[in-house]
């Protein structure tokens, strides 16, 4: 079983961001098991993972593992669809955090990209929660230039889209919720 330092786990709307999470938390599903483990030295989240074609799930490795999580995924969304369960899954999941700046209740703000002049939305999976504030409202992220935003409130973008293969490792495992050992 593949061991992974995670960062930062943010789980669903069960995960308390306040306090610690002590000691081993497993879930076991049909494709595979997903189990944190919580140094109690350090503090430090580790997951590890063991789903069929699926080794490990972390921020670091995201990047490396974006391109091979896009090619398991259904064909890239046409305008207008509606989300999948495992879309759905993902968003629900990341907006039971909270806002990334303030923590307050969230919507789901998809990632842009595309050339200067032509903005392409990206799918559902590529976003992050921002709540009304800092969404929409002056001074938001669709204020200007989402880069620059996410530069000067402190957001990893890389964060959000490493969440994916999280998501997904979840999603394996059957679809866990995060109780507290």
């Amino acid at each position: 079983m593949a061991k992974i330092l995670l960062t930062s786990l943010k789980l669903d709307r069960g995960w308390d961001k306040t306090g610690p999470l002590k000691g081993e938390v497993e879930f076991r599903g049909v494709h595979g098991e997903v189990a944190i483990k919580i140094d109690e030295a350090t503090g430090e989240k580790i997951v590890a993972l063991c789903a069929e074609g699926i080794v490990a799930a972390s921020r670091e490795i995201a990047e490396m593992m974006t391109a091979d999580i896009i090619d398991m995924l259904p064909a890239p969304p046409k305008m207008n669809r509606k989300m999948s369960q495992f879309e759905k899954f993902h968003t629900d999941r990341l907006i039971g955090t909270g806002c990334a700046i303030c923590s307050r209740p969230a919507n789901w703000h998809h990632f842009i990209h595309g050339l200067k002049g032509l903005r392409i939305t990206t799918e559902h999976l590529f976003g992050m929660p921002l709540c009304h504030k800092h969404h929409q409202e002056k001074g938001g992220i669709h204020s200007g230039d989402e880069n620059k935003w996410c530069e000067d409130h402190g957001v990893d973008k890389n964060f959000y889209i490493g969440e994916v293969a999280v998501s997904l490792a979840l999603w394996c495992s059957g679809k866990p919720r995060l109780r507290l050992a």
